[in-house]
């Protein structure tokens, strides 16, 4: 994000006691004054946008949006598979602080085969691929160790992530 947007932003006085709501607020008006995509996921709801050529969707259980996490892009080579392996899992972790180093290492290891068995390698020619969501879910839920899928099994409830 470039300085000047926290500078030249109308919104950068704005409800400062609040500051974790305002960067991503600066980002937003920052980004859509560029013309640039910024894909802001606000779970409580507070950061929407009800004007000008901002888009916001809803994206909720029952919805009609659904996103991917792990799905990838040859435009934006920098989030390989493994890349988009661990960030999946680092940001699992932070909502599940007790989900051990093993157990991690687990989920991150079934992602991986599931990528190697869609055809899905470090190789940006193989990234148009699909990597079924559902695959991914299956696995984690009949793995051995209990915890993962007692752990994850509420974000496959929810349904907000498929392809």
């Amino acid at each position: 994000m470039p300085s000047s947007w926290l500078t030249t932003s109308p919104i950068s006085a704005e409800r400062a006691s609040r500051p974790r709501t305002l960067l991503p607020k600066v980002m937003k008006k920052g980004g859509a004054a560029q013309a640039m995509p910024v894909v802001l996921i606000d779970f409580h709801g507070d950061m929407a946008a009800t004007t000008g050529d901002i888009r916001s969707y809803k994206i909720r259980e029952g919805g009609e949006y659904y996103f991917n996490p792990l799905e990838l892009d040859p435009a934006i080579d920098e989030i390989t598979p493994l890349r988009a392996t661990s960030d999946f899992v680092d940001a699992i972790s932070i909502n599940f602080p007790t989900l051990g180093i093993q157990q991690r290492r687990k989920i991150k290891n079934i992602i991986k085969d599931c990528y190697r068995a869609s055809g899905i390698t470090g190789n940006t020619g193989t990234w148009e691929r699909v990597l079924d969501f559902d695959d991914i879910e299956n696995e984690i839920m009949s793995c051995e160790d209990e915890a993962i899928p007692a752990y994850l099994e509420d974000i496959f409830d929810l349904s907000l992530i498929h392809i």
